[in-house]
């Protein structure tokens, strides 16, 4: 009997560790991700209530670069807090989308998405970035490194929750306008200059200075009048040859006398 007991508690022991064991070897394909608009006090800024969000694969960047999770949210976040800049950013790292088209945030103001716990047989990472922002205050992109770990455990998460960040939307510098040879900055190409616009100095491409000093515009017609210096010159010329006509003159009239 007592033989029987102990082998009953052996298999019992054997079986348990088995099972343990297949859980813990059992992987988890996939991860369910619900993104906010919301941030995590809860509360989300005017202009959001629209927001579509689309998921890349940021797996072969996360291998290139070798950050963690953090240093890549940093980088991410303050070097790309503009869409055009996110956007260079996707199309330089050529990163795939794996959303086929946007996903509007429900009423809650979330979008859920079940993603792949690896890709390509490496720990999958996850760009989501935000587009339909109507107010003053944009989404910053998402970055989000799998694996993720339940609060005080080693267990992997298989849902996770990920709440906005937000940035005011840089105001907008006015382009400059191309300096054209002989065009009114500000005025109009026909050489006018209505609102008292500046001649562009075509010799140097920059404004001429002000404060007294003449620009010369193409196409002017005003007439270049002579100096003082040049008015006597000719004079002294004018005279020599009168001088040497009336010398030919004279002794041409005695050679005849």
């Amino acid at each position: 009997m007592k033989r029987w007991l102990i082998l009953g508690c052996t298999f019992f022991l054997l079986g348990l560790g088995f099972i343990t064991c297949s859980s813990k070897v059992e992987a988890i394909e996939q991860v369910t991700i619900t993104f906010h608009t919301k941030g995590e006090d809860g509360k989300s800024p005017a202009g959001v209530e629209k927001v579509a969000f689309d998921l890349y694969d940021l797996t072969d960047w996360r291998v290139k670069e070798g950050k963690d999770e953090k240093a890549a949210k940093e980088l991410i976040m303050n070097s790309y807090k503009t869409k055009d800049k996110v956007e260079n950013f996707i199309i330089t790292e050529k990163l795939s989308k794996l959303t086929p088209e946007a996903m509007l945030v429900n009423q809650t103001g979330s979008v859920e998405m079940q993603v792949d716990r690896y890709r390509n047989n490496t720990d999958a990472a996850y760009l989501v970035v935000a587009s339909g922002e109507t107010g003053e205050d944009h989404l910053l992109p998402f970055v989000i490194y799998l694996p993720q770990y339940l609060t005080g455990s080693k267990d992997e998460a298989e849902v996770i929750e990920a709440y906005a960040k937000y940035s005011k939307v840089p105001a907008k510098e006015e382009p400059e306008e191309p300096i054209v040879p002989g065009q009114p900055v500000g005025g109009s190409p026909s050489g006018n200059t209505p609102g008292g616009g500046s001649i562009v100095n075509t010799s140097t491409g920059r404004l001429p200075a002000t404060g007294g000093g003449s620009v010369d515009t193409i196409g002017s017609t005003r007439k270049l009048l002579p100096q003082t210096n040049d008015k006597v010159n000719q004079y002294l010329i004018i005279g020599l040859v009168l001088v040497c006509v009336a010398g030919f003159l004279k002794q041409r009239i005695r050679e005849e006398g």
